[in-house]
């Protein structure tokens, strides 16, 4: 699919067709031509050449999107066009794939501990295939599937030792011997109930895996669980290989990125792929793998800009005067801030105000462990920051709370009134937890598209 027929596939998204490929510039621009505080883009070109990356690194591995990643209607929309099914967590996300076109047969509800209510209400949304990693959830969604339903039931195993910057073990997913005791758990109930049946297993390596050997090792226990289910009397079909990808511009972002490994995306794909085709022979050539991508995707296609619109200077109170050293620029006294740093007198440091802060787009510094990788714009242009002074800075959200702080006590240049920071790769978990605390709307986000020539 070209960037046209997408583009004509979401014409009533309204796409803008950025000029020469540059989605900041257009950004800035927009923002000062709408007096715009904030502001973000999602770019569905990028997002259509992450899906051909993962075609083309594991194309026997159907990708659901991970919504709750980032759920804004263009990300969903667009992979549904591109092909892609969805990895829900809720009733809403269930909806939400569904809005957008995508089939029954698309969606995996890949919440491991649900509500009851929450299981009937997926069944009545037509989704039976579920996820769940203990005894008390298995009982609980044989107990509230419907009559005439057959629940699809995937069970969620542990996978040890992944090398992941953020790893899940701690929330979900049964051990090897818990494994073990609820398949055979499973076969005593369904001698009683036969509403479900054991149709597969999946796995998280955690965020940021860089060890295509991590996946290897979940797959190979995937594929000795499914030998068990078979002599338990199931036909397990599904390997669901989760998510846990990362891009290498996404991974600038994470906190101690220094500390994880390089990796290269084809190679821990094809390792997948090999392992794959070993699980084949016992699942049987009817097996379907997927996997839960969500950053991914949802990272590298939105970018944000923000404006600065307050600035203090905080001046060193212990300093003494240094006026009696310099020459004289007048006899008034020095009120305002150009004067006192003519007269040099010591900044301690800076606080700004910007339009985008912790109740919005940067909540994932405490979600997701993310540590944005700032740039700063000075109309159309960037700061040099090589030649600009710098201070010690603070940099805070639009709302009255204190801890509303996107940067704390690091250097950056003197930056003014009306200066820009842009953000990159910065789709994943930012829109998706952002609130309208203080009553401050949600930033809003712009759909562009590249030229096809770009």
């Amino acid at each position: 699919m070209t960037e046209q027929s997408l583009a004509k596939r979401l014409s009533d998204l309204q796409p803008h067709i950025i000029p020469n490929n540059d989605s900041t510039d257009y950004m800035l621009k927009y923002c000062m031509e709408k007096d715009l505080d904030a502001m973000a883009v999602v770019n569905v070109s990028i997002l259509k050449r992450q899906v051909e990356l993962w075609k083309r690194a594991m194309p026997s591995v159907w990708p659901h999107y991970a919504i709750k990643c980032n759920p804004h209607p263009v990300i969903v929309r667009t992979l549904h066009e591109l092909g892609c099914g969805f990895d829900a967590a809720s009733p809403n996300e269930v909806e939400k794939a569904l809005s957008v076109g995508s089939t029954i047969s698309s969606i995996i509800y890949a919440n491991p501990q649900k509500q009851a209510v929450n299981i009937k209400k997926v069944y009545e949304l037509g989704v039976d295939t579920f996820t769940f990693d203990s005894e008390m959830e298995l009982i609980k969604m044989i107990e509230n599937t419907p009559e005439g339903k057959i629940g699809q039931f995937v069970l969620r195993i542990l996978p040890v030792n992944t090398g992941a910057h953020q790893n899940f073990g701690s929330k979900f997913g049964a051990s090897k011997k818990e494994s073990e005791r609820l398949l055979k758990l499973a076969q005593r109930l369904a001698q009683t109930h036969k509403n479900f049946t054991i149709a597969g297993f999946s796995f998280h390596v955690g965020t940021g895996c860089p060890f295509g050997e991590a996946y290897v090792k979940a797959i190979q226990e995937c594929t000795r669980l499914c030998s068990l289910a078979q002599e338990l009397g199931f036909a397990p079909k599904l390997i669901d290989i989760g998510g846990g990808f990362i891009t290498q511009e996404a991974l600038l972002h994470l906190k101690d990125h220094e500390s994880i490994p390089s990796f290269n995306f084809m190679d821990i794909g094809a390792a997948i792929e090999k392992q794959l085709i070993e699980a084949r022979k016992v699942f049987g050539e009817d097996m379907k793998a997927i996997s839960e991508p969500g950053r991914f995707f949802a990272s590298n296609c939105v970018k944000l800009v923000t404006r600065i619109y307050g600035r203090r200077i905080m001046f060193d109170d212990n300093e003494p005067d240094v006026i009696e050293q310099m020459p004289k620029v007048d006899e008034e006294e020095s009120l305002t801030e150009s004067d006192m740093m003519i007269r040099q007198n010591k900044i301690e440091h800076v606080k700004y105000y910007v339009g985008e802060g912790m109740y919005g787009y940067f909540n994932n510094i405490m979600f997701d462990h993310v540590l944005p990788n700032m740039r700063f714009f000075r109309n159309e242009f960037p700061l040099d920051e090589q030649d600009c002074e710098k201070h010690i800075s603070y940099i805070f959200g639009p709302t009255c709370d204190s801890m509303d702080c996107i940067l704390e006590g690091k250097q950056i240049p003197l930056l003014e009134i009306g200066d820009f920071i842009v953000v990159e790769c910065f789709g994943a978990y930012t829109w998706a937890g952002a609130t309208e605390f203080n009553g401050i709307a949600v930033t809003q986000m712009v759909t562009v598209v590249e030229p096809e020539d770009a």
